[in-house]
């Protein structure tokens, strides 16, 4: 998904990795999903594309509520990027759009994936003059199309943000 948006010049892509809600789960259930942050995180502050590129990851959300390793993998690849000034990586972790409004540029478009029609609380406030575009495809097997797609019909809608 990254890659697709750098060859598309897209600016900023924010990914909901974590509803504050999900934080719920089972312990057993969390623990695989911080360790896959953590994971997919370090990657990403040493991987020489997004250096080539100059990506700049950022993570917004209730990061308190985090536990110290993902936290520590967040603040790393935020200081590892910080010095970039081409597309930025939004990571939104522990977040809902109940609790706060971030300090992030308002999307263009917002691709909701799995079938589901609704926001689930992402970026509620952000989101007022957004396009939608509604997917099947569950996240992890979102395909180049499907992402292609979803740019096609947004390039295709006349924006008239709330006029």
């Amino acid at each position: 998904m990254l890659a697709w948006c750098v060859e598309l010049r897209i600016s900023t892509l924010s990914l909901w990795v974590l509803l504050t809600e999900n934080l719920r789960r089972s312990p057993r259930e969390l623990s695989g999903i911080f360790a896959a942050i953590e994971a997919k995180l370090g990657r990403l502050a040493r991987d020489r594309r997004i250096r080539r590129h100059s990506v700049r990851v950022r993570a917004v959300g209730k990061l308190e509520l985090l536990p110290d390793a993902t936290l520590a993998a967040i603040r790393a690849a935020e200081a590892a990027t910080a010095d970039r000034q081409g597309m930025t990586l939004l990571i939104a972790v522990a977040y809902g759009g109940r609790e706060e409004i971030a300090d992030v540029p308002d999307p263009d478009l917002i691709i909701r994936t799995t079938g589901e029609i609704r926001l689930s609380g992402f970026m509620l406030w952000q989101s007022a003059s957004s396009e939608f575009y509604f997917c099947d495809a569950p996240w992890p097997a979102l395909r180049r199309v499907d992402f292609l797609r979803a740019v096609r019909v947004y390039q295709q809608r006349q924006r008239r943000f709330g006029r």
